[in-house]
């Protein structure tokens, strides 16, 4: 068995429903056309032997966690680790301006959740912050193992990497090293103070998740949140193939991790778990033809063997008359979902450009895609909904705000963008 079997488990994707915004395109080319698609993962059967799971907790014991942040990371950590059985195993990784191994890695046993226990009780805080280091530490602690286990490592901070490597790039592109390899990074931030577009884009690369914490005592509940979905995974290493028939300009929305392979655009999806549901929204754009031609676009959802784990399906766009391409009707699903997509990359573009004071452009950015919008919403409920929630952003935005404010409306446009509930956790078809 390799890495990225799942073990007794059926196909774990049960479901993939393609839809697009209009079929018809201009001849004169410059069409721009969305694809949506939406999946749904298989249930995980009650008898089925998981995967187990090789983890690291990885924790900043910066001077700034000084107190209950620390002592609730410490806590969150333990009442992880009791979610575990002894096939799984775990290590514990702190770091300030230098890294310690608290608990070199070892089975998940009764005697080891005990030790974790002392351990946490007794972390201390130290001096700056070096997440490289601590990192890199917990990756090297689950790396290897058994070929089906499933290897996670869950960084906390609540501060600014200022030691070791810091660049954003580079960092993700360890990441994205390391998930190839079968090791993923999940991340998790407290408070006001950390990285989160660093935290964002490691657990992108990482195949893992980004959490936001804004007290402490919430730690817990985003700790047994990841050790919960890596004991519900159903799909490994998943990822959206889209390959043009000929010519035609293909982007995944939304952030998501994708890269072109040469013949197809490959949208990376990471682990699934039981029941998940994920959108996907494609943007292509056509280049010129004759009335009557198509543009087509094969879609195919694939696990990290290249194996399919959904039937392939075909999207085809005909050139028409402009006439034709101005009164035909629109997909309005498709429409809602894209317009989701663009308003959640302007919202973190406000962000970014407020936080560096450049509170006009800020603003300027929400404003235009609020009126994108609305010039197709007609009287769409939900579309005007987006087209106002846009428009006082731009007012919030377009002048300072709070850096917790910041962090929430990051936070929310990022899972929204990845199909993740208001909490961070993977939207799932039981839901209510």
């Amino acid at each position: 068995m390799n890495h990225h079997d799942p073990g007794s488990l059926p196909s774990p994707v049960a479901a993939c429903a393609v839809e697009i915004d209009r079929e018809y395109i201009r001849c004169g080319g410059g069409s721009r056309r969305h694809i949506r698609l939406a999946l749904r993962a298989a249930s995980a059967p009650p008898a089925r032997t998981r995967p187990a799971l090789r983890l690291a907790f990885v924790v900043d014991r910066s001077g700034s966690m000084s107190g209950a942040p620390l002592a609730l990371a410490g806590r969150a950590v333990c009442e992880a680790v009791e979610l575990l059985d002894p096939r799984d195993a775990f290590a514990l990784v702190t770091f300030e301006s230098d890294c310690e191994v608290a608990m070199t890695f070892g089975p998940a046993s009764e005697a080891r959740k005990r030790e974790a226990l002392e351990r946490c009780r007794s972390l201390a805080t130290g001096g700056s912050t070096n997440l490289s280091g601590g990192w890199a530490e917990g990756c090297a602690q689950v790396a290897g193992g058994a070929d089906d286990a499933l290897a996670r490592v869950l960084v906390l901070t609540d501060g600014q990497a200022n030691v070791g490597e810091t660049r954003t790039a580079v960092l993700s592109e360890h990441a994205r090293v390391l998930r190839r390899k079968g090791v993923a990074t999940s991340c998790l931030g407290l408070g006001a103070g950390f990285n989160e577009a660093l935290l964002g884009a490691m657990a992108d690369a990482g195949g893992g998740r980004f959490y936001f914490a804004e007290r402490p005592e919430e730690l817990t509940e985003h700790m047994r949140a990841e050790v919960l979905e890596g004991l519900d995974v159903v799909g490994r290493g998943i990822a959206l193939e889209v390959r043009p028939h000929d010519r035609g300009r293909v982007e995944v929305l939304g952030g998501l991790e994708s890269a072109w392979t040469g013949t197809a655009l490959r949208v990376e999806l990471g682990d699934l778990v039981s029941q998940q549901t994920l959108d996907v929204v494609l943007s292509v754009v056509l280049p010129s033809g004759s009335t009557g031609d198509a543009r087509a676009f094969d879609v195919r959802v694939v696990d990290g063997d290249g194996r399919p784990c959904a039937p392939a399906q075909t999207v085809r766009f005909v050139y028409a008359p402009g006439e034709v391409v101005e009164r035909q009707p629109r997909a309005v699903p498709v429409d809602r979902r894209a317009a989701r997509f663009y308003a959640n990359d302007a919202r973190l573009a406000a962000v970014l450009l407020n936080r560096e004071g450049r509170y006009v452009e800020a603003r300027a950015k929400l404003v235009a895609v609020a009126e994108r919008v609305a010039a197709y919403a007609g009287n769409d409920p939900e579309l005007n909904v987006i087209v106002g929630e846009l428009r006082a952003a731009a007012e919030e935005f377009g002048r300072p705000v709070e850096e917790l404010t910041r962090k929430h409306a990051h936070s929310a446009a990022y899972y929204d963008s990845r199909s993740k509930t208001a909490r961070g956790r993977s939207s799932r078809d039981d839901d209510v």
